[in-house]
């Protein structure tokens, strides 16, 4: 099934009468009948190509832990319902985002995906160095260019800019080919690099294109 076939069935999830489950772990109790679909949230494209195929004929339901799955899928559809083990309850994607980063504020659909994005770069590709810090990133992405499957590179310069205060780049630095390393792909891995070099690709991949594609 195509992405494109796909989003003429946004708005039915929730609709349909069977539901499928989504997680890495079925340790919680669940209060609704549903089909178990159990894979690692590491592995993007084989749960996203899952999640497409079933969607027009099931409701379906993601695990709030599987935070990398939710991201990737959120840049293809935003009708997305997802179980809190926290609260024991469905709740929309909008919830689920300004729960996961901490912030009060209310957002778009649209800045809740950037937000998320920068949240699964910096939290697992980055293996949270810098931290995570709310008021940062939100600053980092109001008011930007926002095209789905993507990672706004200035919003990540922003960011880590911002945390780290600091603008220079050692001159040693190492190149790590960020394109290829978050690309939709099954088990997807952090980056085994450091802070400078992060930023150092990110600042060479913005030279070439303000936009990293999925």
């Amino acid at each position: 099934m195509s992405i494109l076939l796909l989003k003429d069935n946004v708005g039915l999830n929730g609709t349909h009468e069977e539901t499928i489950y989504m997680c890495e772990n079925d340790d919680y109790y669940v209060p609704f009948k549903y089909i178990l679909y159990k894979n690692l949230d590491i592995n993007i494209k084989t749960n996203i190509d899952y999640f497409i195929n079933k969607y027009p004929k099931y409701n379906i339901v993601i695990d709030s832990r599987m935070v990398k799955t939710i991201t990737y899928i959120s840049n293809i559809v935003n009708d997305i319902l997802i179980y809190s083990i926290n609260n024991n309850e469905i709740i929309s994607l909008t919830n689920f985002v300004m729960d996961k980063i901490g912030s009060s504020t209310i957002l778009h659909v649209s800045e809740c995906v950037s937000i998320l994005n920068l949240f699964v770069f910096i939290n697992y590709y980055c293996n949270n160095k810098p931290s995570w810090n709310c008021d940062i990133a939100l600053k980092s992405i109001f008011h930007i260019p926002f095209l789905p499957n993507t990672l706004y590179i200035p919003s990540i310069c922003e960011y880590i800019n911002s945390y780290n205060n600091q603008n220079k780049i050692i001159m040693k630095a190492n190149y790590i080919n960020i394109n290829e390393l978050i690309k939709i792909q099954d088990n997807i891995q952090p980056f085994k690099a450091n802070v400078n070099d992060i930023l150092y690709s990110l600042k060479y991949l913005n030279s070439q294109s303000n936009y990293i594609l999925f």
